[in-house]
């Protein structure tokens, strides 16, 4: 009797090993299937995290680069007004708007007088800047505002200057 138990635990140890292993190598395959998945995956990401930078350096450097479809381009109207009334409402200068359209400030005043009308390009980033925000606009020029010399603060009188030049103007 002891003999047949041994027997038995003998046989069901090597079926189950031979079951466990042909489960183990479709599982293994599987697995090493899904690593090479997920290196493909790797690589695709830091190819894209790569063209975002390369693409966030240039839209830092013209400004906003936009995608305006061409209906929407066609469909659109703007006038110096609209021109005015955007750089007001996004609380910008021209020469800001400029660096950030990738023009002189002078443009944006004939555009804003109606002297001339920007090509479509210019007239495509316009568009864009309707539907951006004022924290997307200071982000953009955040790295211009640094680069810009600071205006020259001059420091308050004191009272004694004050009271001196107060009595040199009576004398």
């Amino acid at each position: 009797m002891a003999n047949l138990n041994a027997l038995l635990k003998s046989e069901i140890a090597r079926i189950s090993k031979r079951e466990n292993k042909s489960q183990f190598i479709a599982l293994n395959s599987k697995i090493i299937e899904m690593r090479r998945a997920l290196l493909g995956h790797k690589r695709l990401i830091k190819s894209l995290e790569n063209e975002i930078a390369v693409l966030s350096k240039q839209a830092g450097k013209v400004g906003i680069v936009p995608k305006v479809f061409e209906d929407v381009l066609k469909k659109s109207r703007l006038s110096g007004s609209m021109i005015a009334r955007l750089r007001h409402k996004l609380n910008l200068s021209r020469a800001a708007l400029g660096k950030i359209l990738g023009v002189n400030q002078n443009s944006i005043y004939l555009w804003e007088v109606d002297r001339s009308s920007p090509r479509p390009n210019m007239r495509a980033k316009i568009i864009q800047l309707r539907k951006t925000g004022k924290r997307e606009i200071r982000k953009c020029l955040g790295d211009a505002k640094d680069k810009m010399r600071k205006p020259r603060v001059r420091r308050p009188m004191e009272v004694k200057e004050v009271k001196q030049e107060i009595a040199a103007a009576k004398e």
